[in-house]
């Protein structure tokens, strides 16, 4: 046989081979990635945004009974993800409730950071968490309010001096304005028993929602956001207050569970779910 024909048929076999072995080793890798996350993947549901007793206790004894009804829905629904969702570079969510995603192995496709190409259970970012915030304290998608990226969320907010910072604040590590550096933001949940502000957060370095002191965290700026200029946005937070057990349980309301009851039975407008909130034994004007 020609030796060219031959060196051409063992250059052919060996290629193939070369590509098998590529082939097999990718898919066991791939593998091996998908079974690495077996310990961080948090399937769940909407029970995973149910409080336990030790959280709840928690925010009434961070929080105050005279903080408006919007900003304390927001605290609730920071606090609800707390544990339970891991930090994913450029993860977003408009879902209302439990996000199925969430928790589910998915390649990171967002620039710009150590974890682009990588395999990872699904989740938020720093500013993806907070949206999910306060479209669930109002069950609507205001997104395009608060802001699309910690950059939009601090042009549509006011800064506001350290010691006037208010539950439902924004906290941010850096002034977008003088820095490129990559931004970080949280939402203020209330003060710990040395009168510190506390955040709630999507951390990277915690791989979850966690809450932690908010300048031992880096945490540098407090900005009100501009959503609570709007009516409209009040309207809905106070209208989900009216139905909400977690918030008529912070007002200490002797009859929270039948109070529930009836504003759940009775809310059809905002103008009734308002004045079921005002009328609930325990509101403070």
């Amino acid at each position: 046989m020609n030796t060219k024909k031959m060196k051409k048929k063992w250059l052919y076999f060996g290629f193939v081979c070369i590509l098998f072995a590529v082939l097999t080793v990718g898919a066991l890798a791939e593998e091996s990635n998908v079974e690495n996350l077996d310990g961080i993947i948090q399937q769940g549901s909407d029970d995973n945004l149910i409080l336990s007793e030790e959280e709840f206790s928690e925010i009434t004894r961070n929080t105050s009974r005279d903080d408006a009804a919007e900003r304390l829905m927001v605290v609730l629904k920071a606090c609800s993800l707390q544990g339970d969702v891991s930090y994913y570079w450029g993860g977003k969510s408009s879902v209302i409730g439990w996000d199925e995603r969430w928790g589910t192995p998915s390649y990171v496709i967002s620039e710009g950071s150590s974890s682009t190409g990588t395999l990872r259970a699904f989740g938020l970012d720093c500013s993806g968490y907070v949206n999910w915030v306060f479209n669930n304290a109002v069950k609507k998608d205001i997104t395009f309010k608060i802001g699309d990226g910690s950059t939009n969320q601090w042009e549509n907010s006011s800064a506001v001096n350290w010691r006037d910072a208010q539950v439902g604040d924004l906290a941010f590590f850096y002034d977008p304005t003088v820095t490129s550096i990559i931004n970080h933001v949280g939402i203020v949940v209330g003060q710990n028993e040395n009168n510190e502000l506390l955040v709630a957060h999507c951390s990277s370095s915690y791989d979850n929602v966690v809450i932690t002191e908010a300048q031992s965290a880096g945490f540098k700026y407090i900005r009100t956001p501009d959503i609570y200029k709007d009516q409209d946005f009040i309207t809905r937070a106070v209208q989900q207050a009216a139905v909400d057990k977690y918030f008529l349980r912070m007002l200490q309301s002797e009859s929270a569970d039948q109070e529930y009851a009836e504003a759940e039975e009775t809310v059809e407008t905002e103008e009734s779910a308002d004045q079921i909130y005002r009328a609930t034994s325990s509101f403070k004007n």
